[in-house]
């Protein structure tokens, strides 16, 4: 159905629609009236005369009967209406965020007596002490999480008239995360860390940490398919070949070790199953069945 203009569709019909505020009801709920025409230009006009009243938005009206609310009586609506639109893990993480860490709090409050006074006092308490062994407080992310959910209830409370008005909610600042470079970084322990786990699934190939900003180092293998080591000697060149050789394994990689001097890392290779080509013949054989992929490979990044 297209729509031209505010509140104006093309029917399938052929004619032209425009909808206007009509009325409330007692619940505060808009009531929408319609005007037809055969052209988009004659609708507007007969809108034209609605303007006024639309413009004036009328006043919202509280159920009275809403008054005693409280907010937990608020949450029970908001978790029957978001039950049918979430994942049932979400619900699930909602159900247990409010059991743990807003209702003990907020659940007696009247619902129409909240205020965003309130709402930063339980958000200091939780950033000070929100940990439910008593161990500190809980993290920004958390705590920011838990505001989130307190904002859409008081946003359903507004949209189902059970108060007149919402307020600001102020979250904390994410904190930021200090970089350490992990202890015994060995290759073992490496392989298992969670940033480098991440990077894996992030279609990424770690391949150790940069000491002097202590963050992750990881190739985009997609960008490249072939890596020169070079550097003089005692260097770590051939600890470098070992640790990408493996990381490239792990990543699901077909892996080619061209070795052709020293083959020193010939039962090095033969130990963990890697591809390794030390003589001419070896070499020729590979690229000539590789070459046809090399090329197409470069050709898609072009």
């Amino acid at each position: 159905m297209p729509k031209t203009g505010r509140n104006i569709y093309k029917r399938k019909d052929g004619r032209w629609e425009g909808r206007y505020i009509k009325e409330r009801n007692i619940n505060g709920k808009l009531i929408y009236g319609s005007v037809y025409g055969k052209t988009c230009t004659e609708v507007k006009q007969r809108l034209s005369v609605f303007t006024v009243e639309e413009s004036a938005s009328p006043p919202i009206v509280i159920d009275p009967t809403k008054h005693s609310l409280t907010f937990a009586d608020v949450v029970s609506q908001w978790l029957s209406v978001i039950s049918l639109k979430v994942k049932p893990s979400t619900y699930a993480g909602y159900i247990a965020t409010l059991d743990l860490h807003i209702l003990p709090s907020l659940g007696k409050r009247k619902m129409n007596s909240l205020t965003a006074v309130d709402i930063s006092r339980l958000a200091k308490a939780k950033l000070e002490n929100g940990r439910t062994d008593g161990k500190g407080g809980l993290s920004s992310k958390t705590v920011r999480d838990i505001l989130s959910i307190i904002k859409a209830i008081v946003d359903f409370a507004c949209n189902e008239n059970i108060i007149s008005n919402g307020f600001t909610i102020t979250y904390p600042k994410q904190q930021q995360r200090i970089p350490q470079v992990p202890k015994d970084l060995t290759y073992e322990n490496f392989k298992n860390y969670p940033e480098a786990v991440q990077a894996i699934r992030d279609g990424l190939m770690p391949v150790g940490y940069d000491i002097s900003e202590a963050i992750l180092v990881s190739i985009k293998t997609e960008d490249y398919f072939c890596y020169v080591i070079s550097g003089s000697t005692r260097t770590g060149k051939t600890n470098a070949i070992r640790l990408l050789t493996l990381e490239a394994v792990a990543c699901g990689h077909d892996v080619y070790l061209i070795d052709n001097t020293t083959e020193q890392l010939s039962s090095w290779a033969k130990e963990y199953n890697i591809n390794y080509l030390s003589t001419s013949d070896q070499i020729y054989d590979w690229l000539s069945g590789a070459i046809v992929d090399l090329l197409q490979f470069a050709q898609g990044r072009l």
